[in-house]
């Protein structure tokens, strides 16, 4: 398992395996904010966590996932940095099944959110 919720402090982890050495990151998730879509893709960008000593700031890794087929999203009309990429098949290979319920749960959590959020005009619409 990859993922660790903590869900006292809502806040999502990745701990990933890369030759023999371990990586922690912060993750952050962007979703479709409409309701009705169901394009079942998450964006997560996974930042390194910083050691005490470590001043260096580093950009995030940007990984698409379609939590229904389980794999990276591939839209060829969006352009993704190479060590995004490469990045993003390390990261994909060593989700589990539990990871990936993980992310199902948060993905219909936040649908179901912005779906009881709209007025009931922006319902019918």
């Amino acid at each position: 398992m990859v993922l660790t919720l903590d869900k006292t402090i809502n806040k999502l982890s990745a701990t990933l395996r890369n030759s023999g050495e371990v990586e922690v990151y912060e993750c952050t998730l962007t979703f479709c904010h409409n309701p009705t879509c169901s394009c079942g893709i998450i964006t997560l960008d996974l930042v390194p966590s910083q050691k005490k000593d470590d001043t260096e700031k580093c950009d995030p890794f940007r990984v698409d996932i379609d939590i229904y087929n389980k794999k990276l999203e591939n839209n060829p009309k969006k352009k993704v940095r190479q060590k995004d990429m490469q990045f993003a098949t390390r990261f994909v290979e060593q989700l589990d099944k539990d990871d990936f319920r993980i992310l199902y749960n948060i993905y219909y959590g936040h649908k179901n959110k912005i779906t009881e959020e709209r007025t009931p005009a922006e319902r019918r619409s």
